[in-house]
């Protein structure tokens, strides 16, 4: 998926060099990002710095850049590094006004309780400012408004509402899931063993997502071998020894 920002955020874009799989500084490090318009900057490592602009550097082969967006549309970035840790490195993105939208279907409490127990964190760790991030929950919610157009109807029905909310709750755990293997801010770190695979994780919950949104933009009337799965949306999390019966997997069971 194409990561979608609001006007007036910073876009963090990462990239790594190296020679036979050991972090290798190149020679010059430049970015270049294009804007919807076409326009284009450069910026080089060293020689670009200021409060606006510049290259950073994390650690050997290892640089990344915030870039300011305001106009709206499809941007495109792409690092390229020289010798001796010949490279580049380039991606996408697509600024949208609609996400900063406020939230009207992701307002209760439990909802965002929801998200984490998908996720199985706490709130330490994914606060509910971070789901409220334009990225996160204002993002997925425009997303379902534009797929639901009726969605204010279909969340004062008491048998589709469900279903709408599950979407939402889905694909925010989903964002939050790949923003974190993305090297984003969300810190999704677990202490149980084996780790999980996020990006598999994210899969899922888009998965999820789907499933649940055809229940509103179909029949809304969901299948008698396929319900809302409950269990889901709540249930042991990484509560630091506080469950002691838990396996360290978390949900129990996904259904397939």
């Amino acid at each position: 998926m194409i990561d979608q920002y609001s006007p007036g955020e910073r876009v963090h874009v990462t990239a790594s060099f190296a020679v036979d799989g050991v972090p290798t500084d190149p020679g010059t490090v430049t970015l270049k990002f294009q804007r919807p318009d076409g326009t284009t900057t450069t910026w080089e490592y060293g020689v670009d710095a200021g409060l606006d602009a510049g290259i950073g550097r994390t650690s050997a082969g290892l640089y990344f850049a915030d870039i300011p967006v305001e106009d709206e549309g499809a941007w495109g970035y792409r690092f390229v590094g020289t010798s001796p840790a010949p490279g580049s490195a380039e991606g996408y993105f697509t600024v949208n006004s609609r996400i900063s939208e406020p939230l009207e279907i992701l307002l209760r409490p439990a909802d965002y309780d929801a998200v984490r127990a998908m996720l199985g964190v706490e709130r330490i760790d994914v606060d509910d400012d971070v789901i409220e991030l334009p990225s996160f929950g204002p993002y997925i919610e425009a997303r379902v408004k534009i797929l639901v157009p009726d969605w204010e109807s279909v969340a004062a029905d008491s048998v589709l509402a469900p279903f709408l909310r599950a979407a939402v709750r889905y694909g925010v755990a989903a964002e939050l899931a790949e923003s974190y293997v993305k090297g984003g801010t969300v810190s999704l770190v677990h202490r149980e063993e084996p780790r999980r695979n996020w990006s598999e994780w994210a899969r899922i919950f888009w998965k999820r997502y789907e499933e649940a949104l055809a229940r509103v933009t179909t029949t809304g009337v969901p299948d008698d071998d396929y319900d809302l799965p409950q269990g889901l949306l709540s249930g042991p999390t990484r509560s630091r020894g506080t469950a002691p019966d838990w396996t360290g997997v978390y949900p129990p069971v996904w259904p397939e």
